[in-house]
């Protein structure tokens, strides 16, 4: 029972780490009912998401599979430009930290991560591979939230 305390305790420092609360800017982790669709995002080695460009309504919650084609592993990370900016200083500093926050996943190569998310404000949004050399690289995408 101490264990599980302690354990407790320290969930909102991870998600600290992480770049803060569960809720972004991009908006909040959705529930698998109210998924109005399915995008597929795949990830490989030449540094690149296939769609990198997404639109979606505001209020929209979608399901995200994210798929890694690649040797090598790959994330991703959903947020603001600033926040995608934060995370990416907070890998480098940490380029080994946890991900846990329904709002990214890393994703081995040849295995898929789900995100579910709700979208809820308007505006331009963002999704990247942070790990190290990847952003560099070009590996990002943008959400137009309408």
């Amino acid at each position: 029972m101490k264990r599980l305390a302690f354990l407790l305790l320290l969930l909102p420092a991870v998600a600290l780490a992480h770049g803060g609360a569960l809720a972004t800017g991009a908006g909040e982790p959705g529930q698998l009912a109210d998924v109005q669709r399915t995008v597929r995002i795949g990830m490989d080695d030449a540094m690149r998401y296939t769609p990198n460009v997404l639109t979606v309504r505001r209020g929209d919650t979608l399901r995200l599979l994210v798929s890694n084609h690649g040797t090598v592993m790959h994330e991703i990370v959903l947020g603001t430009s600033e926040e995608i900016e934060h995370h990416l200083h907070a890998m480098r500093s940490d380029p080994a930290m946890a991900h846990g926050a329904p709002y990214m996943a890393h994703v081995a190569p040849g295995e898929e991560a789900q995100l579910i998310w709700r979208f809820t404000q308007p505006g331009t949004m963002h999704y990247a591979c942070l790990l190290p050399g990847h952003y560099e690289a070009g590996m990002t995408g943008t959400i137009a939230v309408r």
